[in-house]
């Protein structure tokens, strides 16, 4: 079974829309990646992204990330598999 990791990205709420159309590039240029959603956070109001990559994130993502002004943080995680494995 393929391994998914996903990725919370916070942004800069005026941003949101134009980082996720940028991401789906990443997508098209057969990166691996999924915007899966986006959107504004309830309480403080900024911008957030929840990504899944199929492939390993390439360094040039993480490179994007950091230099973004409009990106505040991230981070990465691998989801915890909830189904029951047979014995």
């Amino acid at each position: 079974m393929p391994t998914t990791t996903m990725m919370l990205i916070v942004c800069a709420k005026r941003q949101v829309r134009a980082i996720a159309d940028a991401f789906e590039d990443w997508k098209t240029e057969g990166e691996g990646l999924e915007v899966r959603l986006y959107g504004v956070t309830a309480k403080a109001g900024d911008g957030f992204l929840l990504l899944a990559w199929n492939k390993p994130i390439p360094q040039k993502f993480f490179e994007k990330l950091r230099k973004d002004e409009d990106i505040f943080d991230y981070v990465t995680y691998e989801p915890v598999d909830t189904q029951p494995r047979p014995a």
